[in-house]
């Protein structure tokens, strides 16, 4: 089946992935850039627009040697020759064995509830393709087996999708030096002892297991120990990631749409710095963003405080009307900002760009008031 690419590659989230490791399991040696590929990938959500490095072995004597070395988050993630990934595989299953929903059904309830545009005969692929993978062992597939002993090592990827509406797992072992399958199997809990078991399982297949990949879940990481003692054990730095992050990206979004609440005043004092500039302050209902205060008022000095925004809502010359315009303006980019999570928080980089402003508009006014000039007419009686 091919990658597909997108009708309009703008509406998909752009991701880069590059391998973990670069050296190469076989001969030790580094492993050398090769070429740059990029896979249009549907996932449940949205789709990805992928773009990867390859790299490989050029060790004329080495057995791996020519042999394309893929990211490893994309290979646990994607099946090669597969357009959409395992969490829409799990999804169609979930659909087709527990609900008993009709193929166009499922065809509509992806691309309606989770941004998931296939063809129905996809889905029904998929859907086989699901219930081949929840018994799938290796071991019925003689010219896969034959081709992995030609190979001579494994490098396993150990990856689950999150659990259905009735908790369960798909979770499947595969090859990330050739992309195949080892092992699939469905599970509702699962605990170190029996993840251990099945990961022993593939270990049985008499192929030499040069290392082992994982998004460091604990129960992965000790069923990792309990049964590959001794083996190279490395993390996916995306998937760590990702598991990191889970815990405070909410926060991190709560704390953005705060900031933008604070500030959702912007507009009016654009509007009125383009007005002509009035001597006097006016009478106006404009609390003005907090985060514009450069210093916290006391309770009896309120009034002096709505007076100072009415001055900034309303202002007394044109230099002070470019003024407005001019933090307006960097603070409408400031709220700009967008983050995709694990590696970016938006809401902390919104933070910090309004601490930034606060302080330069703080530090400008204190050169104002305390400028050398004004210090040096003092002095002098002037």
């Amino acid at each position: 089946m091919g990658t597909g690419r997108p009708r309009d590659p703008r509406n998909a989230e752009k991701v880069y992935l590059r391998p973990e490791s670069k050296t190469c399991p076989a001969c030790g040696r580094e492993l050398e850039y090769d070429w740059n590929n990029d896979r249009h990938v549907r996932f449940v959500g949205g789709p990805k627009h992928i773009d990867y490095h390859v790299y490989t072995c050029r060790n004329p004597d080495c057995p791996l040697c020519g042999v394309a070395r893929k990211p490893e988050a994309l290979s646990a993630n994607v099946l090669d020759g597969y357009e959409v990934g395992l969490d829409v595989i799990s999804l169609v299953g979930y659909y087709r064995l527990k609900t008993g929903m009709s193929y166009p059904k499922i065809r509509t309830c992806l691309g309606d509830l989770h941004k998931v545009r296939v063809s129905e005969r996809r889905v029904e692929d998929l859907g086989n393709l699901y219930v081949a993978l929840r018994t799938y062992d290796v071991r019925t597939k003689p010219e896969v087996m034959e081709r992995l002993r030609k190979q001579g090592r494994l490098v396993p990827l150990i990856d689950a999708t999150q659990p259905d509406a009735d908790g369960e797992a798909l979770w499947v072992i595969l090859d990330h030096l050739s992309g195949e399958v080892l092992s699939g199997f469905t599970a509702r809990a699962i605990d170190a002892e029996d993840l251990a078991a099945k990961i022993r399982a593939v270990a049985a297949l008499g192929i030499p297991i040069a290392g082992v990949a994982t998004d460091g879940e604990p129960v992965v990481v000790d069923a990792v120990k309990l049964a590959l003692p001794g083996v190279p054990h490395q993390l996916c730095q995306f998937h760590f990631l990702r598991n990191f992050g889970k815990g405070v990206t909410g926060l991190d979004r709560e704390l953005s749409h705060a900031l933008s609440v604070d500030l959702k005043g912007l507009n009016r004092f654009e509007e009125a710095a383009g007005r002509k500039p009035s001597g006097r302050a006016t009478e106006t209902e404009i609390a003005g963003p907090r985060s514009l205060a450069l210093a916290e008022p006391v309770a009896k000095k309120r009034t002096g405080r709505k007076r100072k925004y009415e001055r900034l809502c309303r202002p007394r010359t044109s230099e002070e009307a470019a003024l407005v315009t001019d933090v307006c303006e960097a603070a409408r980019a400031i709220l700009g900002t967008s983050g995709k999570p694990p590696l970016e928080a938006a809401g902390l980089e919104i933070f910090s760009g309004m601490e930034r402003l606060h302080d330069a508009l703080a530090l400008a006014a204190g050169k104002k008031r305390g400028s050398p000039t004004s210090s040096a007419a003092t002095s002098t009686g002037r």
